[in-house]
This record gives C-alpha cells, sequence and structure tokens, in this order.
C-alpha cells in the first residue's frame, strides 16, 4: 500500500496516506490511513495545535506502537475513553478517520502528483519539495 495521496485536516499539514479509491467517505471526507513515520507528524502537528490551544484542540500520545487519541472536550463526561489507535495488518494508521474533515491536497494518477483542486500535474520541485516518490513516466 504505497502513499497515495497528500491529505490536509482543515486546510492544516500535509501529510502523506493511502486513501481507497474505491473506499469509504465520512460525511463525504476522505477516510486516510498512514504510515507510523508519517502519523508520527501528524500526531506531532495535533501536540502543537494542542499547545497553542489547550481548550479547543485534541492531542495524542504513544503507549508503545498505539497512539492514544484525547480529546478534552469530552474527558469530563461520564464513560469518557480516549481513542486507541493501532496499527492495522498493513501497519497504517488510520487517525482522525471517520472524524476528521481529511481532504486531498494532491493525488497519485499514472501521470504523475496532480493537485487535487486544479487538475494540474505538480513540478518536479514540488513533488521533491513534499518528499513524495518520484513516478516513472
Amino acid at each position: 500500500m504505497d502513499d497515495n495521496h497528500v491529505v490536509t485536516v482543515d486546510g492544516h499539514g500535509l501529510f502523506r496516506a493511502w486513501v481507497d479509491p474505491a473506499g469509504d467517505r465520512w460525511n463525504g471526507w476522505l477516510v486516510p490511513s498512514f504510515t507510523r513515520s508519517e502519523v508520527e507528524k501528524v500526531v506531532a502537528w495535533l501536540n502543537s495545535q494542542y499547545a497553542l490551544y489547550p481548550d479547543g484542540s485534541d492531542r495524542a500520545e504513544w503507549d508503545g506502537d498505539t497512539v492514544i487519541h484525547h480529546t478534552p472536550m469530552y474527558e469530563g463526561e461520564p464513560g469518557y475513553h480516549p481513542w486507541r489507535v493501532e496499527p492495522d495488518e498493513h501497519g497504517r494508521y488510520w487517525f482522525g478517520a471517520m472524524n476528521w474533515t481529511w481532504y486531498a491536497a494532491c493525488q497519485r494518477t499514472a501521470a504523475g502528483w496532480q493537485n487535487a483542486t486544479t487538475g494540474e500535474l505538480l513540478p518536479r520541485a514540488e513533488v521533491e519539495r513534499l518528499g513524495l516518490p518520484a513516478l516513472q513516466q
């Protein structure tokens, strides 16, 4: 499962992900999965947001290979438990899936990496800047 998208949540952050082309959507939004190294970036971004906005942002921590996802606005409610996000059988994490408004910034096509908004192919310099694998053309 090679990454086939660069996704963003609410227009913040850019993260490499795999999105099933025929897969589920959550209220129309993408449901991405991430490698361990990429979900570490998502967790770091989330925690940086929490540091800035502790009353309005989630936070996360690691417990071995499991991400513990806390939602402070619900922590005081009876029966609240943080989400435990474990890697699936492919070692990928479905973090923020079915919960956050993920959408594509760009996607991999047969022709190359394509801007998801304009449909234009990304220039090689942009592909390199994003750390995306070069595609055979």
